[in-house]
């Protein structure tokens, strides 16, 4: 935090400036709710660090000590310090009100923090610790939880060379957006990822009529044409769909070779 202060002979004012503001669902709380007649602020963040693991492991009887099993990811829980410093009581009880209307939601959302802006957390707002309501300040904590404990870049695309070998912003392979043009007269394509040895494949197409196809792996969705028809049930029941991701120095090769390849993902890190 930084503090400026007036000169004694002047009538005295105190700014504090936080080096971190909250965004929730593309809404930056801070400055939305910050005005003349009130100052809301990020405090302090928590939960951002490193993660907990599920342990587990059994115990057979004569033996010592256990037998490990697995070890996984527990959801990431960020608490959010806050500060709300209003004029009066009016003021403050309509920026709770409208606080209320920001963090109502009835899915999962973007959750992201200014000093870490190209990383979005995914969560709910869960709570809060429900302090004393004695004054027009208050300090507060917001709990959200991340049920998936991963955070995410936002959407980066590559203009992609049939087999180029891939260079990708992430720490954890992810799953992709492709979209491919083909107008030939194949009515099959294979897009193969020929350093995980993972394949999708389409067949049934016509590409002489829909011309472009959007594989979004992601998003659980393929698209076809310009007008996005389902093309779910062209994708063959042996492809590795679930298993398709990409990393740094992986190569894609789909067949037939295509007009142009774009492709979109968002780095996943921890």
């Amino acid at each position: 935090m930084a503090y400026s202060f007036t000169d004694m002979t002047q009538v005295g004012s105190m700014q504090i400036n936080s080096g971190v503001q909250t965004i929730f669902s593309g809404i930056n709380i801070d400055s939305t709710l910050t005005d003349s007649n009130c100052t809301v602020m990020t405090l302090n963040v928590t939960g951002r660090g490193a993660v907990d693991y599920n342990y587990s492991s059994v115990s057979p009887d004569m033996l010592d000590g256990e037998l490990f099993q697995s070890l996984t990811l527990k959801p990431r829980q960020l608490q959010v310090e806050m500060m709300i410093s209003a004029k009066d009581n009016a003021t403050l009880r309509r920026k709770f009100e409208q606080l209320n209307v920001m963090l109502r939601k009835s899915d999962i959302a973007a959750i992201q923090f200014t000093d870490e802006n190209d990383r979005y957390y995914y969560g709910v707002y869960t709570g809060w610790d429900n302090p004393k309501e004695d004054a027009n300040e208050l300090v507060f904590t917001l709990e959200f939880n991340c049920s998936n404990p991963f955070k995410y870049s936002a959407e980066k695309t590559i203009a992609y060379n049939n087999s180029a070998v891939l260079t990708v912003n992430s720490d954890y392979p992810t799953k992709p957006y492709i979209e491919v043009s083909y107008s030939g007269t194949s009515t099959t394509l294979d897009i193969i990822n020929t350093t995980t040895n993972k394949t999708i494949k389409l067949s049934g197409l016509n590409p002489s009529v829909e011309k472009i196809y959007k594989i979004d792996v992601s998003r659980n969705s393929i698209l076809k044409a310009s007008t996005n028809i389902d093309g779910f049930t062209n994708l063959v029941i042996t492809s590795d769909w679930e298993d398709f991701k990409i990393k740094t120095g992986d190569q894609i090769v789909i067949t037939p070779a295509p007009a142009s390849t774009l492709i979109k993902y968002k780095g996943v890190f921890l």
